[in-house]
């Protein structure tokens, strides 16, 4: 069978893209409605040690800590992307490989596209901020430690994707009624539909997702998503909604209120969490490079997002940016 897990970044902020990350794995020899599929994941739980740094598999908000950099996320993401076949050490192959349909949006974007030649990024910053190409060597050896400690033991991470939802595009979807919490369970579902769209016939996903917020009922959501199955709701509890698809693939689907304490769920947060905090370096650089002060970086949230824009208002008109490009308007 197969196990499907996401979990979103930047849901509350107003600032920077909206991030969704999924993954797909593989469990040989177990069925949809054993009791074996949590336990199956228990190795991905222990922690290794490399180089001074821990490097885990649990929720983001554990994992990274902002001020403290991005190693540890990025051993743990470069480890799966590895584990999946991607051989460069290139973020934008990075994000051209597992956000093939934003990738336009992003590229696009002045303030997130990497090879923006009217950026100018000092040295310094490029050392201390490593959005751009760097030596794989050191970090392939890590990365290979990684995938030997974490994915031999029974189960194959198959597959990464995630969608990088831009300011500009998010207020577009809301601009045709969709309001933010439908949003995301849209797109959650819509990236679960993209990863078991090719896999064998006649196979079983088991799909585990962090609950939206407080929504509680996702049934509608998930038979526009999958129109071609059957969806039966299970149970809708306060802890957790559970639903059965009918067709092909044979689905069961769990919406659980802190569902990144299960290990797929948690990869899928960080990888969603490395994507977010990758853009928002980017964004803060390209403001950097246009002001002659020193200005703070936001990571986007509502009140700081209002101090950045108050910072940045000169630029944003000489630069054309209308605020409906770069503010989510919910």
């Amino acid at each position: 069978m197969y196990v499907s897990a996401t979990d979103e970044a930047g849901y509350g902020p107003k600032l920077g893209p909206l991030v969704i990350a999924g993954t797909l794995w593989y469990l040989p020899d177990v069925s949809i409605d054993s009791g074996h599929v949590r336990a199956s994941f228990n190795q991905l739980t222990e922690p290794l040690e490399l180089d001074g740094i821990t490097f885990r598999i649990a929720d983001s908000k554990k994992v990274y800590q902002s001020g403290k950099g991005l190693k540890t996320l990025e051993g743990v993401v470069g480890a799966g992307m590895r584990h999946c076949g991607l051989e460069s050490n290139d973020f934008l192959d990075f994000v051209r490989v597992v956000c093939p349909r934003d990738f336009e949006d992003i590229w696009r974007t002045p303030w997130l596209e990497l090879n923006d030649p009217s950026c100018e990024i000092t040295e310094s910053e490029r050392d201390k901020v490593d959005v751009f190409r760097r030596d794989p060597s050191p970090d392939f050896a890590r990365e290979n430690q990684l995938i030997s400690h974490w994915f031999k033991h029974g189960f194959v991470l198959q597959k990464i994707q995630a969608r990088a939802i831009t300011a500009k595009r998010f207020n577009d979807y809301c601009a045709k009624g969709l309001n933010k919490s439908d949003l995301l369970s849209m797109l959650t579902i819509d990236l679960v539909a993209s990863l078991s769209s090719h896999l064998p016939l006649n196979e079983e996903v088991a799909v585990y997702c962090d609950r939206h917020g407080g929504r509680r009922y996702y049934a509608g959501v998930l038979q526009n998503g999958f129109p071609d199955h059957l969806v039966r709701v299970i149970d809708e509890y306060a802890e957790e909604s559970c639903y059965a698809l009918t067709g092909d693939p044979e689905m069961m689907v769990r919406f659980s209120v802190k569902g990144d304490s299960f290990a797929p769920v948690a990869y899928s947060s960080l990888v969603a969490k490395y994507l977010r905090e990758r853009f928002m370096e980017r964004l803060n650089l390209y403001f950097s490079s246009k002001v002659s002060f020193a200005l703070e970086p936001t990571a986007g949230y509502p009140v700081d997002a209002r101090r950045f824009l108050e910072s940045i208002g000169d630029t944003l008109q000489k630069e054309g940016i209308q605020e409906k490009d770069f503010v989510r308007l919910r």
